[in-house]
This record gives C-alpha cells, structure tokens and sequence, in this order.
C-alpha cells in the first residue's frame, strides 16, 4: 500500500501532462519555501560572528559542555 501505491500514483502523472506539470511546480515551490523556512528561523548563523576556527571551537564545546 505504502511506497509501491504512491510511486504508481506519481509516475502515472507524467510533467509531459498539464496536470503533472502543475504537480510538480506546486511541489517545488512547497519545497523551496519549507527549506527557506527552516534556514531563517531554525538554522542560524550564530558562528559567523566568530573570526577564526579555534574560536568557533571554543563556541561550540562551551556550548556542548555547559550544565543548565
């Protein structure tokens, strides 16, 4: 039911067809906006402040290492 179905299902809608073709851009888009969601608020550059990388390191084992 699970994988074999679903294959089935996407490739019986080919991007030669309309429908496919709107398919597939409505699965791009819904992509590329989760991937730019999750790199603004979850994947921070907190490290690019940090000049070299003795100091990230230090960061980051600081960070590691702290009892909260």
């Amino acid at each position: 039911v699970g994988v074999s179905c679903s294959h089935k299902h996407l490739t019986s809608e080919t991007p030669e067809t309309p429908v496919g073709k709107s398919l597939w851009l409505i699965i791009i888009i819904k992509l590329v906006i989760m991937f730019l969601v999750l790199r603004i608020f979850f994947f921070k550059p907190e490290l690019s402040s940090y000049k070299t990388d003795k100091e990230k390191a230090a960061h980051v084992i600081e960070n590691l290492t702290k009892n909260d």
